[in-house]
């Protein structure tokens, strides 16, 4: 299996300042369904659907600066690698969460970071130091939770800005399975599975015009660092991070 480096780049894409002012401009023209996070801007909770509780983080702030971060629940915590934006949603997650970021680059560019669970913005910290850290936090966490184990990770990174729903699940009935809604690029995290095998359906809420302008979805799965399983596809995707779900 093959193993990637962090997440929020946009592979086999323009520039992605292009990227995001094209997205935008053609989410303007042809409208937008409405998301748990505002038409164009993720601080702005706008008209969603209800969904399962879930706990939000955002990484903004100067497109394309790279950070590590520390993610944290009351019962795991995940490291992560990227570039500015990312969205980071953990599914059947416990209160309270923290996020812990810092840039990886010498330069006065901007990372904020926000916490959000049931879709509330909880805290938001900004930073334009180089190599500067920031943290936010939604309750009180005393230590740091040991690593998630098993750690099953989608990264959903095309196409660039897109709304999606995804619904993640076991082979377990009993266990339920966990709505998110999120948008490209984003993470998405699975807590406490039980198992390394964990399917998720991912559904783009705008689609026609979209699709044909920006391409189809591009999701990844990892379990435990590796890379199981990635596909392409539009309007719906499946992935899973182990076999027998898909």
């Amino acid at each position: 299996m093959r193993r990637r480096q962090g997440y929020g780049k946009l592979a086999g894409h323009t520039a992605i300042a292009g990227v995001w002012l094209l997205s935008v401009a053609a989410a303007l023209a042809f409208g937008a369904c409405g998301s748990a996070f505002g038409e164009f801007d993720p601080q702005m909770p706008g008209n969603a659907k209800f969904t399962q509780p879930q706990l939000e983080f955002w990484v903004t702030g100067t497109p394309g600066t790279p950070f590590r971060a520390t993610l944290s629940d009351a019962w795991g915590s995940w490291d992560v690698r990227g570039t500015v934006p990312l969205e980071v949603a953990i599914a059947n997650s416990s209160n309270p969460g923290q996020i812990v970021a810092t840039k990886l680059s010498n330069d006065n560019a901007t990372l904020s970071v926000q916490v959000a669970p049931a879709l509330v913005i909880s805290q938001v910290s900004s930073t334009s130091q180089p190599y500067g850290t920031v943290g936010a936090a939604s309750g009180v966490i005393s230590e740091l939770s040991p690593p998630a184990s098993p750690d099953v990770r989608f990264y959903v990174n095309a196409p660039s800005l897109q709304i999606f729903d995804a619904l993640l699940e076991t082979a377990n009935p009993t266990a339920g399975g966990y709505v998110v809604e999120a948008r490209v690029p984003a993470l998405l995290l699975y807590s406490k599975p039980g198992t390394k095998t964990v399917a998720a359906t991912v559904d783009e809420q705008n689609v026609g015009i979209y699709v044909l302008l920006f391409g189809p979805l591009q999701v990844d799965a990892y379990a435990d660092g590796t890379l199981y399983q990635e596909k392409t596809g539009a309007p719906s995707i499946a992935v899973c991070s182990g076999p027998g779900l898909c």
